[in-house]
């Protein structure tokens, strides 16, 4: 993940929408010092608080992670290791399981 893209666009949003960081950390029910912390890269921001930012700003989790289309798998990013391509067959077996995991989020 990238920290100073995510942090950019959050804080390009917050000035925007003239949202304080004091006002942002309560609607994300977190103290200002640690959103403060998750900004500058302090503190590594978890699936859950993507989720949070996404919600709020309602901007999408892909464009606050920096990844393009073709990295996402029904809202997962898949990144080979080494650079390699991956085979059609391989993108496929993902999308599979990505589109499984997405029908076991939404039971939780």
């Amino acid at each position: 993940m990238d920290f100073k893209h995510t942090a950019s666009l959050l804080n390009q949003w917050m000035e925007e929408n003239h949202m304080t960081k004091t006002k942002l950390a309560q609607l994300m029910g977190i103290s200002e010092a640690l959103l403060r912390a998750l900004l500058k890269g302090d503190r590594r921001i978890t699936s859950e608080r993507l989720t949070q930012f996404a919600e709020i700003t309602k901007i999408p989790r892909a464009s606050l992670l920096g990844l393009s289309d073709k990295e996402l798998f029904a809202g997962y990013s898949v990144i080979p290791r080494g650079g390699t391509e991956l085979s059609t067959a391989n993108k496929h077996q993902i999308q599979q399981i990505a589109l499984l995991l997405n029908e076991y989020e939404s039971f939780k």
